[in-house]
């Protein structure tokens, strides 16, 4: 083991020392670059979600209470009611 240990420790020193010259910039770049895309993401997951809430709530009270019917309406009295020069306008 101990062998083993010294002839990876000599290895690893005759490797090149990589450049770090704009990782931590790219880094950086990144970590924002996610960061604004799950802000993205989990704003439109509250849109929608709060939607769909409202959606359910709807739906639910649509069903739950039936709709009043149609009140009758007469159209040829809405007709004789219109003064016949604005019909001509």
């Amino acid at each position: 083991m101990t062998n083993d240990l010294d002839q990876l420790l000599a290895d690893f020193r005759d490797e090149d020392t990589p450049a770090l010259a704009g990782f931590e910039n790219a880094l950086l770049r990144e970590i924002r670059r996610r960061r604004a895309r799950n802000q993205v993401i989990a704003a439109i997951g509250r849109n929608t979600g709060i939607a769909a809430a409202g959606l359910a709530i709807g739906l639910t009270v649509a069903v739950t209470r039936p709709a009043p019917p149609p009140k009758p309406v007469n159209i040829t009295l809405l007709l004789t009611e219109v003064p016949p020069a604005s019909l001509l306008e």
